[in-house]
């Protein structure tokens, strides 16, 4: 009988020893600055890319409190799937995921060597795009309104996209 109060107790310690340690691992916050974002940015969208990046689940980004930033360079690399633009200060912003989808499905256009205007922030190290202008050919989108929230999410019940022209959304 005691043996088996011992290894009871054993495997119960065992376990808490093991739900304490992924809990550490789970709540750690991995660090960032935003003062000082890193050399290369990638565009990630909201949600997980394996779940649709926040597609049709209206999840936007609270940008209220977070400092817009505007970014100026030159397209280095385009295709379907993304588009790299290397800016002055050298940091290679990647835009990929739902906010490159949903650009060119509103006409967005770039080539190499177009010199583009993108506005947005840095969460979590990556900046979220929220308006770009291509400064060569004059096409310009609007990927976010000013509180974060997406333009694939759409406006609510109605399940449109975009955003309103009225001014509200």
């Amino acid at each position: 009988m005691l043996k088996k109060i011992v290894v009871a107790v054993l495997i119960v310690g065992l376990v808490a020893i093991v739900g304490v340690g992924m809990a550490m691992r789970f709540f750690v916050p991995i660090p960032t600055s935003a003062n000082n974002p890193p050399n290369t940015a990638n565009v990630s969208g909201t949600g997980s890319q394996f779940r649709g990046g926040g597609q049709g689940q209206g999840q936007g980004v609270a940008a209220q409190g977070v400092q817009w930033a505007t970014l100026q360079g030159n397209v280095i690399a385009i295709n379907q799937s993304a588009m790299t633009v290397q800016t002055s200060n050298g940091e290679k912003v990647i835009i990929e995921n739902r906010p490159w989808s949903f650009a060119l499905e509103q006409g967005f256009t770039a080539k190499i060597g177009d010199q583009l205007k993108m506005n947005g922030f840095y969460q979590n190290g990556l900046f979220e795009i929220g308006q770009m202008q291509n400064l060569t050919n004059g096409s310009a989108i609007q990927v976010r309104d000013q509180s974060g929230r997406p333009g694939w999410a759409g406006r609510g019940n109605n399940g449109e996209r975009g955003f309103n022209t009225n001014g509200t959304n």
